[in-house]
């Protein structure tokens, strides 16, 4: 009984320890459900940033493209109004030279021109003034290539504006793979936690579990133990009341030597004693095979209280005469 005492006592030591842990365990595993639920808002998030990585890579490459586009019709055209100066350029130089030789001949003839009428003399004014235009058409066109150069410069910084943009997003989409990779570097490291959080619940639910079979297992044998002990106690009054039957027996046979006149009555009396010790024995049967038998044990009791009154009613002064 004391060691059944102290092992009671170790296993609910031992179980307030478990429970205590199992408290701990428990907020552990709170805190790993808010870790969890911040796990999928940063999954969350990771998932929007990929998307408007992926919307300003799209946003990015579109605006290089279109640059691309226009940086090329923009080098088509210079190129196209480049070859076009340069041939109105020869053309001017062409002219001119033909001016220069055609003032120079009507200076050589300008005596005579002056003395006689030159018939070509309208014609070489035409031509002049005909020169005279093309110069200013080939001015006024290099005042708009002039103007187109201008526009192709406005071009070139405004592609490396956004050859700078190109390079700040750049940066940007970097800075935020970096954030991703950090935040999915997090979200793993949680992962792993949670699992190993999950294991150690395992392991301390299935230690809790044996420590409350043990607990039960100790408080089934404390009972059978409390019902062994019952059992003797029975057994003990059992005897007793053999005893006591013992001794109502030797009452009997020392009444019948010495009461013959009573012997009808004793008879009967030896009749019931008889019908009450098959009784018993058959309650010891009863008892010795069902060993839990109480409440026929105390039935039994009862009759035999029951004869003894009956027995020692007409009796008792004879029976005590002879004790």
């Amino acid at each position: 009984m004391v060691e059944d005492r102290l092992l009671t006592k170790a296993l609910d030591q031992k179980c307030k320890v478990l429970e205590e842990e199992n408290e701990k365990l428990m907020e552990k595993l709170c805190e790993l459900e808010m870790r969890e639920r911040e796990e999928a808002e940063m999954a969350e998030t990771c998932r929007q940033l990929e998307q408007k990585i992926a919307e300003a890579e799209e946003k990015a490459a579109l605006e290089k493209a279109e640059c691309d586009l226009r940086v090329e019709a923009a080098r088509l055209d210079a190129e196209r109004k480049s070859n076009e100066a340069v041939r109105l350029l020869d053309e001017l130089r062409d002219a001119r030279d033909e001016l220069s030789k055609r003032r120079s001949s009507s200076m050589d003839g300008r005596t005579e021109q002056r003395r006689s009428f030159d018939p070509d003399q309208t014609q070489l004014n035409a031509d002049v003034e005909q020169l005279r235009s093309r110069v200013a058409e080939q001015d006024a066109e290099l005042v708009r290539l002039r103007v187109d150069a201008a526009q192709v410069d406005s071009l070139r910084e405004e592609l490396q504006q956004l050859n700078t943009k190109c390079a700040e997003t750049a940066e940007q989409l970097d800075a935020m793979r970096c954030n991703n990779f950090d935040l999915m570097t997090k979200a793993e490291v949680l992962t792993a936690d949670l699992e190993s959080a999950g294991e150690r619940e395992q392991k301390w639910r299935e230690m809790y579990e044996k420590a409350a079979s043990e607990l039960e297992e100790a408080a089934v044998s404390e009972e059978l133990q409390r019902v062994k002990s019952d059992l003797e106690q029975e057994r003990a009054r059992v005897e007793d009341l053999e005893k006591e039957l013992t001794v109502v027996r030797r009452q009997l046979t020392e009444t019948e030597a010495s009461l013959a006149g009573e012997r009808i009555s004793l008879i009967e009396s030896n009749e019931r004693i008889k019908r009450l010790e098959e009784e018993l024995l058959s309650t010891r049967c009863e008892l010795d095979n069902a060993r839990l038998g109480l409440l026929e044990t105390t039935a039994v009791k009862k009759e035999l209280e029951q004869l003894r009154e009956e027995v020692g009613g007409p009796f008792s002064n004879l029976f005590y005469h002879k004790m």
